[in-house]
This record gives structure tokens, C-alpha cells and sequence, in this order.
């Protein structure tokens, strides 16, 4: 039965990645839709902008993230639209997702610094981190609400970059 799950959440994670890198590429959702089989699905949103990552916990649950100028970009599928969630400045390169309650989207701010954002099953609100300017946030992973992983770098266009790793316990960046 695991694996049964573990397949189908694979699954649906491969075409909710194939319809958005169609509509991050400029494809048309008509077109997008044609290459997973479901008109309906994405007839019924189109953006300006790049979407970079995408997440999905069941087939009414997923979130794409990127950024359209210098504002990130979030849009949520609910099984059958995909509808754009009001969002910061700054650009958003990953999202992980655990539960329709809980989901992070990491990037920078649009005056660069490593930006995080929860989803608590109501609203995304800004989580604080021990960013330094210059930052930018790229992948995050996430176990559960008190188990995330966030990676990034930092550094100035003059010096060496930097490594950056966070993870979150729940309570704190550590």
C-alpha cells in the first residue's frame, strides 16, 4: 500500500512539474494541457513571469513558485484551478510541502536577502532567518512542520561565495 502511495504521489508530482514547465516556457495553457491530457486543468490559468519549483501532497493540493519582475510569484492548485496567492517582493526558486497545512518557499528579497515562507494552511506569512545581505535561498526540504532543510549562498559579485544551510526545529533556525 506504501508503495502504491509512493507511486501515484510520484506521479502526480511529474505532471503537475510538466504542466508548469509549460507554462514557465511560455506555453500557452491550452498547449500545456495537451501534454498531460487534461484541457480543463490548465485552460484555467495563465501568469506572466517563471515559476521555478513546484510541490504537491495529493491531487487537490499542490504550489508552484517564482517570480514575475521584482514580486514572487505563488500559485496554488486545488484540484481543478490553479489561482495566483498574494506574495512579497523578491523571487522564489524552491518549495517543499508536507500537508495541505503546511509549506515553505524559499528565495531572496527584493533587497537580497535569503527569504523564507510558510504556508499554515490559511496565509504564507515571512519566517525570520539569520540571513546576511546578499543571500539568497535556492532548495528547501521539508519532513514535517518542525523538520525543514533550506540551502542557499551569500556573498558579494567582489568575493567568494558562501555556503549557506539552515535547518528549522520547530522553534528556531539552527
Amino acid at each position: 500500500m506504501r508503495r502504491r502511495r509512493l507511486a501515484t504521489r510520484s506521479v502526480m508530482v511529474l505532471a503537475a512539474w510538466l504542466l508548469l514547465a509549460g507554462l514557465a516556457d511560455g506555453v500557452t495553457p491550452l498547449a500545456a494541457a495537451a501534454r498531460t491530457g487534461s484541457a480543463d486543468a490548465a485552460a484555467s490559468f495563465s501568469t506572466s513571469g517563471a515559476l521555478r519549483g513546484v510541490a504537491a501532497t495529493s491531487a487537490t493540493n499542490a504550489w508552484a513558485v517564482g517570480f514575475t519582475g521584482s514580486k514572487t510569484l505563488l500559485v496554488h492548485w486545488n484540484g481543478r484551478t490553479w489561482a495566483q496567492v498574494p506574495s512579497p517582493g523578491g523571487a522564489l526558486y524552491g518549495v517543499a510541502a508536507t500537508s495541505a497545512g503546511n509549506a515553505w518557499a524559499v528565495g531572496s528579497t527584493a533587497n537580497s536577502k535569503g527569504l523564507i515562507e510558510r504556508w499554515n494552511g490559511r496565509a504564507w506569512t515571512q519566517v525570520p532567518s539569520a540571513a546576511p545581505a546578499g543571500s539568497v535561498f535556492y532548495g528547501v526540504a521539508a519532513v514535517s512542520a518542525r523538520s525543514v532543510w533550506v540551502v542557499g549562498a551569500t556573498g558579494s559579485g567582489d568575493g567568494p561565495t558562501k555556503t549557506l544551510v539552515l535547518r528549522w526545529n520547530g522553534a528556531t533556525w539552527g
